[in-house]
């Protein structure tokens, strides 16, 4: 009978943490934070960018990009910007949406294929 309530109850805790990750995948979450460094001048500048990642196969939200058009200096991308089963044309219009708001940076994730190589070159993105 106990092996039965375990059971019982794994399986209830595994659905429970597969329900909260997907919610959690599809969230946009949005932090601001201000940087500062010895090594920066106090006269410089401030620079504000936009770093986004793990975008794989959804939409940016216009909300994000909204609160991004007027304070972004560069936006920088971490990655995942795509994944294998994503419709190229949305890859190609996140891009473009991001080229918009500044100049855009990327650094490959482990979900973007050596193909996204064209899209970025017709959207002038920097590849690190």
């Amino acid at each position: 009978m106990w092996k039965l309530w375990i059971k019982t109850a794994v399986a209830f805790a595994g659905g429970a943490l597969a329900m909260h990750m997907v919610r959690q995948a599809q969230e946009n979450n949005v932090r601001f934070h201000t940087f500062s460094s010895a090594k920066i001048p106090t006269k410089a500048d401030p620079i504000e960018l936009l770093f986004i990642s793990d975008i794989h196969r959804r939409r940016i939200a216009d909300e994000i990009l909204d609160m991004a058009r007027e304070r972004c200096d560069a936006v920088l991308i971490g990655g995942d910007l795509t994944e294998r089963a994503a419709p190229k044309a949305r890859t190609e219009e996140n891009l473009q949406k991001l080229a918009e708001l500044a100049p855009v940076f990327f650094v490959r994730g482990n979900n973007d294929e050596k193909s996204i190589n064209n899209g970025l070159l017709q959207a002038s993105i920097s590849m690190a």
